[in-house]
């Protein structure tokens, strides 16, 4: 990796007649072995537009060419936006309604009020679901859309 990085990096800079740095520091890899860890790091990597104010919510991180945030999201299990607005008991919205729930307090900081008045549920029940959806994101039980 550096000397591809070093390479990258001189081509660059001669190209844009420009001198110094392109990289500030130096290639670093982890190996990922444990599932939970991976999730994370996909969800790091899915978020970090919108985290950064890339983007100015998740709708518009659907939109964000570079990230594949719309490909793993409900949408890709059959669901629609709508599907996880209107209450329902049906289990597979009720997965997907507590990972979005997770995902929105705990990964974003959205108040858990504010979720409820949007989800059209009480704030205990968003509680709720807040658990669930963390047992299940760190539990690695999250099944990735099949292509």
């Amino acid at each position: 990796m550096r000397r591809l990085l070093t390479g990258y990096a001189g081509a660059f800079n001669r190209r844009h007649r420009r001198h110094g740095y392109l990289f500030q520091n130096r290639y670093k890899s982890i190996l990922c072995q444990e599932e939970p860890y991976l999730l994370e790091l996909v969800r790091y990597l899915h978020l970090n537009p919108l985290r950064v104010g890339l983007v100015k919510d998740l709708r518009a991180l659907d939109r964000y060419p570079w990230s594949g945030h719309s490909a793993l999201m409900p949408a890709g299990a059959g669901l629609s936006p709508a599907d996880l607005l209107t209450p329902s008991k049906i289990p597979t919205r009720v997965r997907h309604r507590s990972l979005l729930c997770y995902w929105a307090m705990r990964e974003l900081g959205l108040p858990g009020t504010a979720l409820a008045a949007k989800l059209g549920l009480t704030q205990p029940a968003v509680s709720r679901a807040v658990l669930r959806g963390e047992r299940r994101a760190k539990g690695g039980g999250i099944p990735f859309p099949k292509k």
